[in-house]
């Protein structure tokens, strides 16, 4: 078993991230952005599996960390997308 430290490092700032996320939510109702949300949950598995690579089965994790990083990105890009065409259905004037 070997772990990185900076690898456990970016798992706690991620997980704090997400924990802030999650709480202003709740607290200031931040705007429903699912495919945004889903893209850092997704971004924040990515970051446990790079840490899981160092308990065994390397090669199963390094996989699954991938995927989550290439996941994560196309949700990202959907939500912006997503968001992009919901500005463009506000300005657009209604006759």
């Amino acid at each position: 078993m070997t772990f990185q430290e900076s690898e456990i490092v970016s798992l706690i700032v991620a997980a704090a991230f997400v924990l802030s996320i999650a709480f202003l939510h709740r607290v200031i109702r931040l705007p429903r952005l699912p495919l945004i949300y889903a893209a850092i949950f997704i971004l924040m598995g990515g970051h446990l599996f790079t840490v899981l690579e160092g308990v065994g089965w390397y090669a199963f994790f390094d996989i699954l960390e991938h995927v989550c990083y290439a996941l994560s990105g196309v949700l990202f890009a959907a939500g912006c997308w997503s968001l992009a065409l919901a500005a463009v259905k506000q300005e657009t004037p209604r006759r």
